[in-house]
């Protein structure tokens, strides 16, 4: 199974055409915070 992860600016582009996830600063962003969910979601499963 291949996830597709698209983020968009529904403000700024209605039509939301460009993915922010190509852009180096926005995908800079979500990485930390992916590892921080999947941390969360292991520690959950410890419980």
């Amino acid at each position: 199974m291949i996830a597709l992860e698209q983020r968009n600016d529904r403000d700024n582009d209605p039509a939301e055409m460009p993915n922010l996830l190509t852009r180096t600063e926005h995908f800079a962003v979500l990485k930390p915070m992916k590892a921080e969910i999947e941390q969360h979601r292991k520690n959950a499963l410890e419980q």
